[in-house]
């Protein structure tokens, strides 16, 4: 881990997605299908929603 690490720090390495010049909340990422072409905010109003619930479970179901 990066608390314990005590070495050359150019030889750490990342997973890709954290190198990656895009950021991941730029993508829509389902369990089957990575679309890069497809973004989360294509529908703000539905992004926007989830703030807007009544409770927990009502947020619950607007992420999905």
């Amino acid at each position: 881990s990066i608390a314990s690490f005590s070495g050359d720090l150019s030889s750490l390495t990342a997973p890709p997605f954290i190198l990656s010049p895009t950021s991941l909340t730029e993508f829509r990422i389902c369990t089957l299908v990575w679309d890069p072409s497809q973004y989360w905010c294509e529908r703000p109003e539905l992004f926007a929603a989830i703030a807007d619930a009544k409770d927990g479970e009502d947020g619950a179901l607007a992420v999905l």
